[in-house]
């Protein structure tokens, strides 16, 4: 057994300290720029026995550091420390053994990534810390990138009714938990079986309510870019669900091509992002397309999916300033 994987069970197997700041050591530890793919299986291994083990102790702060950790080690960013030759994948007892692949360790989380799912799906709708909700959500978001899996066991475990419920009972909710939230919802969008889920759980009150997000220049910089990516992310998530004429016609409902609109001609509130713009763009010609031309045009935005796609693009995409 490694270095980092000795570490990590003599940090738990001492008598002294909470367990979060315990987690909160290891965290630190797997950070480390040399921590490798040895810390990582380290890591991963502590996680499972905290989120995961019936039998675990662990209090919520345990489990939220927990989260946090494996958001870190699934972080989709993370920069490996090392060439492919060397990298490796975690075994079930957490040694790290050789990968043919060359491939991150975060690739190799299938026999766990069941029971993570259903773990911080729980943890999620616990949780009454916007901390630990935004630890979960993060890990959530990150194994939706990694792991074609994951979205149907997110059916299964109804992850999409939990977040919807999450959102709706925090009357302010921060723009890093919408991020999240928005990041969650487009990538199970883009799975075909997901979208009756998510259309019957009322997601899409969801993410036409984080359409009405508008970047400001009070905010911070990180701020601002995480309200561009959850007003993008959002568009994306209603123009792949709107490919059925059920749920087109219920972001019709909720005024979600007059919010498109608005987003499209006034580049202040999109903060002059071109990605907005298109994804905007996109979801209104996919609800035209499900529901017919009438329903724009009847709100005044017929101009914006009749003229050419490139055209209407090249005329509000200018950028003379920006908050950030």
């Amino acid at each position: 057994m490694g270095t980092m994987c000795c570490l990590a069970f003599l940090i738990f197997d001492q008598k002294q300290g909470t367990g979060e700041a315990k987690m909160y050591v290891l965290t630190v530890a797997t950070s480390m720029p040399n921590s490798g793919a040895e810390g990582m299986c380290a890591g991963l291994t502590v996680v499972f026995d905290i989120l995961c083990n019936p039998r675990s102790q662990a209090d919520c702060e345990e489990k939220s550091e927990a989260a946090g950790l494996l958001a870190q080690i699934t972080s989709p960013w993370l920069d490996p420390p090392m060439d492919d030759a060397q990298a490796g994948m975690c075994g079930t007892n957490g040694d790290l053994q050789p990968n043919p692949n060359g491939a991150w360790p975060t690739l190799h989380l299938t026999p766990y990534i069941s029971s993570f799912i259903a773990a911080l799906t729980e943890l999620s709708s616990q949780t009454e810390t916007e901390e630990t909700l935004l630890l979960s959500t993060a890990a959530l978001a990150n194994l939706t990138f990694s792991h074609s899996e994951a979205v149907q066991l997110m059916t299964k475990y109804r992850t999409a009714q939990v977040l919807v419920q999450a959102t709706s009972f925090r009357k302010e909710l921060s723009v890093f938990i919408q991020d999240q939230i928005a990041t969650i919802l487009a990538n199970m969008a883009a799975v075909y079986s997901a979208r009756a889920e998510l259309v019957s759980h009322g997601a899409l009150v969801t993410l036409v309510s984080f359409l009405q997000l508008r970047p400001s220049p009070m905010q911070r910089p990180a701020e601002v870019t995480a309200s561009e990516r959850v007003l993008k992310k959002s568009a994306i998530a209603l123009s792949r669900v709107c490919g059925e004429e059920n749920a087109a016609r219920q972001i019709v409902d909720l005024e979600g091509i007059e919010r498109l609109a608005q987003l499209v001609r006034d580049p202040r509130e999109r903060n002059y992002s071109d990605g907005v713009l298109v994804a905007c763009l996109a979801a209104l010609h996919k609800i035209a397309t499900a529901c017919g031309t009438e329903e724009v045009d009847r709100r005044g935005a017929s101009d914006l999916i009749e003229n050419r796609l490139l055209d209407v693009f090249l005329e509000y995409s200018s950028r003379p300033e920006s908050y950030v």
